[in-house]
């Protein structure tokens, strides 16, 4: 076992699941990969830490407010469902919320004759993703803990939700609630030279990046804002793209081009980021660019999982030949099966949190 100081915060298994049309995504299936995800980081020394036990320490007032955050009903009904929830144990707000957050209660004609009540069953809980995909909007460094907005307003209760949860069940972190678009997805660390890379362009805008940028400064961290000029339906994150291999930016091949020209802000700037170029801040820092062809990488190779103390990289199946250009960065490699996850384009780094440096 190895002594972890950066505990990863992984989602339940329903991604993608309410997700309109047809889909390759199966809770059974996607369940198993889950497991085998856990089981992969149990064996590394990571211990993962699921939602359930991030709201489990929430108040019940809290959870009551959050579930009602998430109905939808019809005009006037606001005060009957706020009965209905206040009416509901902790359990029962957990499993709606967390483990089950779809639940539809239709008025049946038939139980009228039974129940003069059964109109007040017609309300819906509408699904919280970002209690099954927490990486959407919250990014760590020390304890430093970023929580963002979406650009959809439908999904701001997710961000509240897991902003209580992480109050509640880690209140040594500092929390910083974002009040403009980032997902976690957008960055990449290298811890040992106290850099992040953050991307901006269409799912994390610029003024959140230098918000982040500017408050770990603080904490004697620089960061690299990385325009993405390029926005592929597949390629929506910066970590489908690339990837932070020890102290290694390992990036698709077609994209370099793309990244000659960065803004880097430093512990000394003041919260001014300058215009630079990717290629002196690497050599600033005594990293290393590592380009990689994209049909080697396939559509999931850059999205990994680095473990620098176990020395360990965890990937997706579906990227065998990613195995060889991250052996020669010094790793060894363990496969996951992730498929049902890919099919709604999430995958490794995607499902995990990166909470560094911070003691159980």
């Amino acid at each position: 076992m190895i002594l972890v100081h950066d505990p990863r915060l992984v989602h339940p298994p329903a991604m993608s699941v309410f997700n309109d049309g047809p889909s390759g995504f199966s809770t059974a299936q996607a369940h198993q990969e889950f497991l085998g995800l856990t089981g992969a980081l149990a064996e590394l020394g990571v211990q993962p830490c699921d939602l359930l036990h991030l709201t489990s320490r929430m108040t019940l007032d809290e959870l009551r407010a959050m579930a009602a955050a998430a109905v939808r009903h019809p005009p006037g009904r606001a005060e009957e469902v706020q009965q209905n929830l206040a009416a509901m144990p902790a359990g029962e707000l957990l499993q709606i919320i967390v483990e089950r957050p779809s639940l539809t209660l239709t008025p049946k004609p038939g139980l009228s004759e039974i129940s003069p009540d059964s109109e007040s069953e017609s309300y819906t809980l509408q699904p919280l993703y970002g209690l099954m995909f927490p990486r959407d909007h919250v990014l760590q460094v020390q304890d430093l803990c970023f929580v963002a907005n979406f650009r959809r307003d439908e999904r701001q209760a997710e961000a509240e939700l897991v902003a209580l949860g992480i109050r509640a069940a880690r209140p040594q972190l500092d929390l910083v609630r974002l009040d403009s678009f980032f997902e976690g997805g957008d960055a990449l660390a290298c811890r040992r030279r106290r850099v992040l890379f953050l991307a901006h362009g269409y799912r994390s805008d610029r003024r959140a990046a230098l918000r982040i940028a500017t408050a770990i400064a603080g904490r004697g961290w620089s960061t690299v804002l990385l325009p993405d000029r390029r926005r592929a339906r597949a390629e929506f994150h910066l970590d489908h793209w690339a990837a932070v291999v020890g102290e290694t930016l390992v990036c698709d091949r077609e994209r370099v081009a793309d990244l000659a020209d960065v803004e880097y802000l430093t512990p000394e700037d003041g919260g001014q980021p300058a215009a630079t170029r990717l290629d002196h801040v690497l050599e600033f820092l005594g990293m290393s660019l590592l380009p990689v062809p994209r049909e080697v990488a396939g559509p999931f190779g850059f999205n990994v999982l680095d473990l620098p103390e176990a020395s360990a990289v965890i990937c997706s199946r579906s990227a065998p030949e990613m195995a060889a250009p991250l052996r020669e960065l010094g790793r060894d490699v363990v496969t996951v099966e992730f498929s049902t996850f890919e099919s709604n384009f999430g995958s490794i780094h995607c499902a995990t949190n990166e909470l560094a440096e911070i003691d159980e």
